[in-house]
């Protein structure tokens, strides 16, 4: 499941229901197949009660948007579990609500410090490293995001839990891409390039 703890399985469950259902799911997957890793992707950092609900998950996937880091997200993953973590989502958006207008030179600054610090903390440079890589959200706008507006318009806005994208920390939801709708190369494309160049 994706974000599993926040949408209970896109079926009303409760955080736990949800959670029994990962066990569920992910122990008969491994005695079905214990050759292949098991993997879920949880909404940010998993209580330790959780990891230990689900032993037979191998890889933990976290979806993560805590501005222009990380912050103690490897610290505290390597303290919680020794499985790999995968940062299944991370990024910033297109948009800068503080202006307001778009902004691909803020997109880009987050998109490409956040790629380094999983390289700096990643088990493929480091042996210390726990992390084994990440999936940047995402790659092209998607439109039809804005429930309250429209297909053909790129609506503007979203929301601020108190964490979120940098620089404003609003999730504007039809900007993500580091390509436009028409698969332009923004900013953050191109400085993204000449980063994976580097490695």
């Amino acid at each position: 499941g994706n974000e599993w703890n926040y949408n209970g399985i896109y079926a009303g469950l409760s955080f736990e229901q949800a959670r029994e259902r990962v066990a569920e799911v992910s122990r008969l997957l491994k005695q079905s197949d214990p050759a292949h890793p098991v993997a879920t992707s949880h909404g940010e950092m998993p209580g330790a009660d959780t990891i230990a609900a689900l032993p037979n998950v191998d890889i933990w996937g976290i979806n993560t948007y805590r501005g222009i880091g990380f912050g103690d997200l490897f610290e505290v993953w390597a303290q919680r579990s020794d499985r790999p973590l995968l940062v299944s989502e991370y990024g910033a958006d297109a948009y800068n609500a503080m202006l307001p207008g778009p902004d691909e030179q803020s997109q880009a600054d987050a998109v490409v410090a956040l790629t380094a610090a999983l390289r700096d903390h990643g088990s493929a440079y480091h042996d210390d490293g726990v992390c084994v890589g990440g999936a940047l959200f995402e790659w092209a706008d998607e439109w039809w995001k804005d429930g309250n507006g429209s297909v053909d318009v790129h609506d503007v806005g979203g929301w601020a839990p108190g964490g979120g994208p940098h620089p404003d920390y609003v999730f504007n939801e039809e900007w993500w891409g580091i390509v436009d709708i028409d698969r332009n190369p923004r900013a953050a494309h191109r400085r993204l390039s000449e980063l994976f160049a580097s490695f």
